[in-house]
């Protein structure tokens, strides 16, 4: 949480190195998911995953705005959407998404290739908490979110990588065995990457992941 907030403020968080690799990992996601433009990696289930699939999206990653595919997979058909609202006052969590989900035909999208502020405009006008994207064929290729646009109003001067999500960096060790540890951290979204000399607490050298600018205050924690 503090990470994002050095980052929603103009700054860059650093992640530190003390703890296991899987754990920094997940913190980058989490930063890298605070707030996005088009969320190009979306969770998505298919219809014939159930109530309790939707539930464990909510465990892991705080929401329950789920888009479904034919495939279940992000490229597949377009079926449906499912919400908090469609599962709150269910009790069989066993149900598959197909019975509650808001089907494909009551949904409003935006085509692929469609601006973001476009898109923020017909998330809007829909009053819907998300907006699937869509190709030419109806398959997925991609969400906008109401809550990322509330984000990006209340927090102007955010640091933010070319998918408008926010810039975190994180720490590692100039071991042999954290080669691993920085493959897990670009694969999780990392931007700045952190060496920490051994035997000393200094940092020794500081790279840019991908091509992002920030300027503002580091904050390593």
């Amino acid at each position: 949480a503090v990470v994002s907030t050095q980052s929603t403020g103009g700054g860059l968080g650093i992640i530190h190195h003390n703890c296991a690799p899987e754990f920094q990992a997940d913190e980058v996601r989490k930063v890298k998911k605070f707030e996005q433009g088009f969320i190009l990696d979306p969770v998505v289930l298919s219809c014939h995953h159930t109530i309790t699939d939707v539930k464990k999206v909510k465990e892991v990653y705080g929401f329950s705005g789920v888009a479904i595919t034919d495939t279940g997979e992000l490229g597949g058909k377009l079926m449906g959407m499912v919400t908090s609202r469609d599962i709150d006052f269910i009790e069989d969590f066993g149900q598959d998404i197909s019975e509650v989900m808001t089907p494909r035909e009551k949904l409003v999208t935006a085509k692929h290739g469609t601006s973001l502020s476009e898109a923020n405009k017909i998330l809007q006008a829909s009053k819907k908490g998300k907006l699937p994207i869509v190709n030419e064929d109806d398959e997925l290729v991609g969400l906008i979110s109401r809550t990322d646009l509330k984000k990006n109003r209340e927090f102007p001067f955010a640091s933010k990588d070319k998918n408008k999500q926010l810039l975190v960096g994180a720490a590692i060790s100039t071991h042999e065995k954290d080669k691993a540890r920085l493959d897990m951290l670009v694969s999780a979204g990392l931007d700045v990457v952190i060496l920490i000399q051994k035997g000393t607490p200094t940092v020794t050298h500081c790279a840019s992941v991908t091509r992002s600018s920030v300027c503002g205050a580091i904050c390593t924690l």
